[in-house]
């Protein structure tokens, strides 16, 4: 789907450019009929992941809820996944299990995630595969719905350093919401701050997201392993 369909990571493809594409890579079958088939009668409008592959569209739903779920966003989840397990802002497979079975998923699901992740031939996926994953940022693990017409608008920095920032229009009545990514470090140092300015009373009552605490358990072994 990234590699042939979907390059750019907007979320559909046209009928036209669909069949140009299934021509190309040899197809020989009845265009018609399987995009009638495939879009469930309602050939009029693009096609989605959730179209060509209603199995895979629901796993990568449910990973992007879990990083939501942790973050706030899609990308502020991926950004800090990235930031903590990978080198140069890649991750390779080995590290990505490890990450999502801390998160509650299993090995098979991870080798699976990765796969539709990964779109070059490296053998990594990288801080740039948010673009991707943010299609599912508006959906529940519930949803039955197709994919938004194109990715959430925002910032594209994937240098995923210290503290960024995203501010989008939040509805009608023109607010902007900010979204704020940490390190475990920095975490800390805000809640010191907060603490110091307002008493133990404003912290919040909560733990660890499964990210950060994958994190500070890779920085414990490898301080454990060293001489």
């Amino acid at each position: 789907w990234r590699q042939v369909f979907d390059p750019d990571c907007r979320g559909r493809v046209g009928r036209n450019f669909f069949v140009k594409v299934i021509k190309t890579i040899g197809f020989q079958g009845e265009l018609k009929s399987v995009w009638e088939e495939m879009m469930a009668g309602k050939g009029d409008r693009p096609c989605a992941l959730a179209d060509l592959d209603p199995e895979g569209d629901a796993l990568l739903c449910r990973f992007a809820h879990a990083l939501k779920k942790g973050h706030g966003t899609v990308r502020g989840g991926w950004f800090a996944l990235v930031k903590a397990h990978g080198s140069k802002g890649r991750v390779f497979l080995n590290q990505f299990e490890k990450v999502c079975v801390a998160m509650g998923f299993t090995n098979k699901f991870a080798k699976t995630i990765f796969c539709y992740l990964e779109k070059g031939t490296e053998k990594t996926v990288s801080t740039e595969d948010h673009k991707f994953l943010s299609l599912w940022d508006g959906r529940s693990p519930a949803d039955n719905a197709p994919l938004p017409a194109q990715a959430p608008k925002g910032s594209t920095d994937s240098k995923g350093t210290g503290t960024r920032g995203r501010a989008e229009a939040a509805g009608s009545s023109g607010a902007l919401e900010f979204v704020v990514v940490l390190t475990p470090e920095e975490h800390s140092e805000y809640l010191q701050r907060l603490q110091r300015a307002y008493g133990p009373a404003s912290l919040p009552n909560f733990g660890p997201t499964p990210l950060v605490k994958a994190s500070e358990e890779t920085s414990q072994t490898r301080r454990n392993q060293m001489p």
